[in-house]
């Protein structure tokens, strides 16, 4: 399984999540704070799933656009 890679939005440096919420089934709410002990930005979003896998089918394709990504489960994230 691939992990979500987030990166601060001030300084670029890599992020780790600090807090996380269920919202529902296919949306949680989570918190991440800069890695880097100069900046220590803390920052936040929501992902959603918003699709699903239909029956029969193992993953979507391979192909993503520049707003969703596919992870290795066949999960859509989006940044809404």
């Amino acid at each position: 399984m691939k992990n979500l890679d987030i990166s601060c939005p001030s300084c670029s440096n890599p992020a780790v999540l600090t807090q996380s919420h269920r919202y529902s089934q296919t949306s949680i709410g989570a918190v991440f704070q800069c890695a880097n002990t100069a900046c220590r930005n803390e920052f936040g979003g929501v992902v959603t799933l918003t699709a699903n896998l239909p029956a029969g089918v193992e993953r979507f394709s391979s192909g993503t656009s520049s707003t969703t990504d596919s992870d290795a489960d066949g999960y859509v994230l989006t940044d809404v």
